[in-house]
């Protein structure tokens, strides 16, 4: 708190100013041991209500978000060849907020307990109070839009997460341009950039180290780590590692607590998918239980549990390279696998790099899993959840690699699946049922039919999603973290699959009505003939590809389309009254001695309706050119 008096971030309330409407922040001191500059930091409350029962922030607005999401960033990261790493020291006081808005950020405080309370008042965005992420964010929004270096302007925009940059390029000088131009911008707009890192030393010996703040340049032995959003780096081999506390489960275990267990772990990117899906699915389990919170939990589910989670300690031997794809080489491809079981499903994308001297990389980019609902569904439906996931992730992955300059054509992006029923669903155009032809209608938005294959269950890494695996198993995965052995391989030696449409599941069954309503709302014949003949232009335009609107039929109604609304009501009065005759006509059989139009001998004419010989006149509606159509007098 003296800082924050040093520092010009607080101030005492005046006397005069004591009795004015104000909101009084609750706060309490956080202690990170773990830290590398800020051990102690003060938390405020914004969310504790006054004596009216309202808080700050029930009053207050969040804000839009302004920056891009956490896996846009991390999977950005793991794309360039050089990578720099810093943040905003204090970021949200750099922040001044209006004076009339300080009463509402007031504190007490005193140094020692023998020391008066006094009255205090923040004068800066305060952590704690809803608007503070956006209306610090948004002042980096503004310096992107001011700052008229376009690459400078892309990496505020871009690579900030609140106040941690997290950016990079293809060379070492482009990287210290970077940050040369963005200490310029930031430190201009009072937002000073610390911290900095990167896996390059000779980058880092670009850098000028600041003996006023030894924070401002870390320089790390060859075992050290940083968390970098939340993801645990070691820069020295350009690794990520995964870092779990010991557990020690506490005498009585409840859904709280072990909901609190599941929290800390963090994947963003789903390099560990195989092995979190089965705390995913013991969680959904516990739900059907329908405990309470705080419920003792039986002792074979604690036992379950603590057989899941002492396993973590495993994953501190794992190290997944930052880097997914050699950006120099000439081709890069995408390929993606889904799969599903009764318990859940999920997709995972890797990155196929073939460098100008042949060599093949393949590398899991990144990877995400759902939990099954708990309603009963088929497999087939539950692998198509998983198609349209996989379809979502390919596409995410392609705009963020289009970010950095990296652009996939959609020949070099391959979907996989082991369901024939799925690709069968993808591939066909017969009409499908509600959920897949929904699912499938937004899978074909986000890629085309030609990009899904078929792959044999033993190849497809997504299966591990659906099953899950143990952390042993995942250590020295290679068909998890480097995909089925012939994607390292010539194309020759992929699997080969044709789909086949023929025999479809869950095809729905069309069935073309005539609706004869119209024919009692109007007694006026020739009203209900334009009608007809506007409903029927509707329906032929509506069938018109968007792309050929030039053969929209439009203006005043033809001769031939009121021709063709005539046409269609005499079928209809033919069908009610002579519908054996019909139907006899039609297989060229003979008509029964007790049809009435025996004798006139009817037949089918080219434009629908059947006619006779011209020389009858019984029973006569209109005159075609091979002779005269019938129509039943009831009909008239």
């Amino acid at each position: 708190m003296a800082e924050y008096l040093a520092l010009g971030h607080m101030e005492v309330v005046p006397e005069n100013e004591t009795e004015l409407k104000s909101y009084y922040l609750p706060h309490h001191a956080i202690i990170k041991s773990n830290s590398l500059t800020t051990k102690v930091s003060v938390v405020f409350d914004g969310s504790a209500p006054s004596k009216s029962g309202v808080s700050l922030n029930d009053i207050l607005s969040r804000g839009p978000a302004t920056q891009p999401e956490l896996f846009s960033i991390l999977l950005r990261f793991r794309v360039h060849k050089y990578v720099l790493t810093g943040d905003v020291e204090k970021m949200y006081r750099q922040v001044n907020v209006s004076s009339s808005d300080c009463n509402l950020q007031r504190i007490v405080y005193r140094d020692s307990p023998e020391d008066p309370v006094v009255d205090y008042r923040l004068l800066t965005v305060t952590y704690g109070t809803k608007p503070a992420s956006f209306l610090a964010t948004k002042c980096l929004s503004q310096l992107a839009n001011d700052t008229s270096v376009p690459s400078v302007s892309r990496a505020i925009t871009e690579d900030f997460y609140v106040d941690d940059l997290i950016t990079g390029a293809s060379s070492i000088d482009e990287c210290f341009f970077m940050y040369t131009e963005l200490c310029r911008v930031l430190n201009a707009a009072g937002m000073p950039l610390r911290k900095w890192c990167s896996n390059s030393p000779l980058l880092l010996n670009k850098i000028p180290h600041t003996q006023d703040d030894p924070s401002y340049l870390l320089r790390l032995n060859d075992e050290d780590t940083i968390s970098t959003l939340g993801l645990t780096w070691q820069p020295s081999i350009d690794c990520f590692r995964f870092v779990f506390k010991n557990w020690d489960p506490p005498v009585e275990m409840s859904k709280r607590l072990l909901l609190s267990d599941i929290s800390k772990i963090f994947d963003p990117l789903g390099l560990l998918t195989p092995v979190l899906i089965k705390g995913k699915i013991f969680l959904q389990q516990l739900w059907t239980l329908k405990l309470g919170w705080d419920s003792p939990l039986s002792t074979d589910i604690v036992s379950r549990w603590k057989q899941f989670y002492h396993q973590f300690k495993e994953l501190e031997h794992i190290r997944v390279p930052r880097i997914v794809l050699d950006i120099d080489s000439p081709i890069i491809e995408l390929h993606g696998f889904a799969d599903a079981s009764q318990e859940a499903y999920g997709a995972c994308v890797y990155v196929r790099s073939v460098a100008a001297s042949g060599s093949i990389t393949v590398s899991l980019a990144v990877s995400k899993s759902r939990v099954a609902p708990p309603k009963p569904t088929t497999i087939p439906r539950l692998e198509l959840s998983g198609a349209l996931l996989l379809a979502e992730l390919a596409h995410n992955v392609l705009l963020e690699l289009a970010k950095v300059n990296i652009i996939i054509n959609s020949s070099s992006i391959m979907l996989w699946s082991d369901s024939t029923i799925v690709l069968s669903w993808i591939n066909t155009s017969k009409p499908l049922k509600v959920f897949v032809a929904n699912r499938v209608a937004q899978i074909t938005d986000l890629t085309s039919p030609s990009q899904w294959m078929h792959v044999p269950t033993i190849s497809n890494p997504a299966d591990m999603i659906t099953r899950g695996i143990d952390v042993q198993s995942l250590s020295h995965n290679q068909l998890w973290w480097n995909g089925p052995a012939w994607l390292s391989q010539d194309r020759k030696c992929w699997p080969a699959w044709p789909p086949s449409t023929d025999d479809v599941p869950e095809t729905r069954q069309v069935k073309l009505v005539l609706a004869a309503v119209l024919l009692d709302q109007f007694s006026d014949f020739m009203r209900l003939i334009r009608i007809t003949a506007w409903v029927l232009r509707f329906c032929s335009n509506a069938s018109i590809p968007s792309n050929r609107c030039d053969i929209m039929k439009l203006g005043p109604l033809t001769v031939v389309e009121l021709s063709k609304a005539k046409t269609t009501w005499l079928l209809h009065a033919q069908r009610c009254a002579f519908h054996n005759e019909l139907d006899q006509l039609s297989k060229n059989q003979q008509l029964s001695r007790q049809s009435q139009l025996k004798k006139l001998h009817p037949f089918i004419d080219i434009s629908g309706p059947f006619s006779c010989n011209p020389a009858c006149d019984c029973l006569v509606f209109s005159v075609c050119r091979t002779g005269r159509t019938y129509c039943h007098s009831v009909n008239h």
